[in-house]
């Protein structure tokens, strides 16, 4: 880009990264002089009105959360006439884009992050309360998954961990088709291999009065699964092999990298029921398990024992 290029209050600085999404910037605001991120949505269906009105009515609702676990939503739109003419090609007219506060400390590799239980113990509690002030406010993210899971700096007024694009999952369900990737009918379009690995078991049906906070506590449970063993719960070269092995509870051998508590794997197979009612069904159960783990009460509660017999078994 040559020329001068705003999205609202904002101006364009650099690009960041690009994503199965759209592409992300580094911009300011340019009355105050605040760095922040801006997603910029870059699929043809996401110039559409129907869409544009959707994706704007999630963010609206994503945009009622109010806690240091979640990115902050700053301001939304779409690319104008103006913009598009000044960025010489980078941006479409009529994309919808988001303002976000600007995080530095990198994304969640949740296979390799941490060296111990303590560590990934607070971490878990951590996106346990960020989840659980989303789902009081009725918000249910649905694609939780590492790429979602930011840091701030150290430099940060809040350090930590943040759940990042909340109100977005049913941006990417949709493609040029118009149809919903989070449904796997025969002429479904193909979901992203990424998502996939962290989707729950009704995500993948045409059940959508199944999902509620448990289908976020799933996308976490595989999410933690990796954090403690290094590996994806549910292994699978192709979209196919993901979704059976997460349809059927095939998960792949549990063997933690470090030394946890006794009852971790019994959360960890409470979080990835196939069942919704098998699961904890909010964040401040699954929080409170986890301390029972912590301090040595079995595994948290009798975890397994609430377990159907299949998943005691199945490896």
């Amino acid at each position: 880009m040559t020329d001068r290029v705003c999205l609202g209050p904002f101006e364009l600085e650099s690009e960041l990264g690009r994503g199965g999404m759209g592409v992300v910037w580094r911009a300011v605001h340019v009355a105050q002089g605040l760095p922040v991120a801006i997603k910029v949505l870059t699929s043809a269906a996401a110039r559409e009105a129907d869409f544009v009105a959707s994706f704007h009515n999630e963010v609206f609702s994503a945009a009622r959360l109010d806690h240091p676990g979640v990115v902050l939503l700053l301001d939304t739109g779409v690319v104008s006439e103006e913009a598009a003419a000044a960025s010489g090609g980078a941006l479409v007219a009529g994309s919808p884009w988001l303002a976000m506060e600007l995080l530095d400390g990198g994304v969640l590799d949740a296979r390799t992050w941490g060296t111990s239980w303590e560590a990934v113990r607070e971490l878990l509690s951590r996106l346990l309360e960020a989840l659980g002030h989303a789902h009081a406010r009725g918000v249910i993210h649905r694609d939780l998954k590492p790429s979602n899971i930011l840091f701030a700096g150290a430099g940060s007024a809040a350090p930590g961990p943040r759940l990042a694009d909340f109100g977005l999952a049913r941006a990417r369900a949709l493609d040029s088709s118009g149809l919903d990737p989070t449904r796997t009918g025969a002429s479904q379009p193909v979901q992203d291999i990424g998502s996939a690995h962290y989707m729950a078991p009704e995500q993948r049906t045409e059940a959508d009065a199944d999902q509620g906070p448990w289908t976020d506590l799933y996308a976490l449970g595989c999410i933690a699964w990796e954090l403690v063993t290094g590996q994806r719960a549910f292994a699978g070269d192709d979209l196919f092999a993901v979704t059976w092995a997460h349809l059927n509870g095939r998960r792949v051998p549990y063997t933690p990298r470090f030394a946890v508590p006794s009852g971790v794997e019994g959360w960890l197979r409470r979080m990835l029921a196939r069942s919704p009612r098998d699961r904890f069904q909010s964040a401040a159960d699954a929080a409170l398990f986890l301390r029972g783990v912590e301090r040595g009460v079995g595994s948290g509660l009798g975890v397994l024992a609430a377990l159907p017999s299949d998943w005691r078994a199945t490896e």
